[in-house]
């Protein structure tokens, strides 16, 4: 079994883009506090930087299912100018007059403490059994297709790039999405 924490970040990228749920989780760690720290420098609210760190998040999602290790950039380069583009991205949307409806999004705010800065061992444990559960829950509730959609989609594939990839519309890519955040939004609720 590797020691994960020991392992440089490409290492732990190269295991996580091999379906390696545990460097995921460890990465999500290292990671968790760069998103926070790039969404600090853009709201002074902790709300809302909660928020943007949480798509910052998303933004690391695709940068570990993107890398390619080709010694241009270090993944830390890399995820952070991806955490970066996802929060900018993030902002403009909320600054325009199209809103997706909360209802569809999947809140991450009741597994912020899987992303929280941690002072005891016990609580660095408890954080990694979070992370650990989360990705088990995707391999759980999610179908092949469902995971599919939701690894290209946050990789920062569009409905038509996926539609084309898996050889679905983009109607049914739109309801495959849907309904996997409808599933880990209902378990995530019932958990946290």
């Amino acid at each position: 079994m590797a020691d994960y924490p020991a392992l440089n970040d490409e290492e732990l990228v190269n295991l996580s883009q091999n379906n390696d749920r545990k460097a995921l989780s460890e990465l999500s760690l290292r990671y968790s506090k760069v998103s926070f720290g790039i969404a600090s420098t853009f709201a002074e609210n902790s709300d809302v930087c909660d928020d943007l760190s949480q798509e910052g998040m998303i933004g690391f999602l695709s940068a570990v299912y993107s890398y390619k290790d080709n010694k241009n950039a270090s993944f830390l380069t890399y995820a952070s100018r991806c955490i970066r583009n996802k929060i900018l991205s993030a902002l403009r949307k909320s600054t325009s007059t199209k809103r997706i409806p909360d209802s569809l999004l999947i809140s991450l705010e009741q597994i912020s403490e899987t992303f929280a800065d941690h002072d005891t061992p016990e609580e660095l444990f408890i954080s990694r059994n979070n992370a650990e559960f989360i990705t088990s829950l995707i391999e759980e509730l999610l179908s092949d297709q469902e995971k599919d959609v939701l690894t290209l989609f946050l990789s920062g594939n569009s409905y038509s790039d996926i539609a084309k990839q898996l050889e679905l519309s983009q109607k049914a890519v739109d309801s495959t999405l849907q309904r996997a955040k409808k599933k880990l939004r209902e378990k995530l609720q019932n958990n946290f």
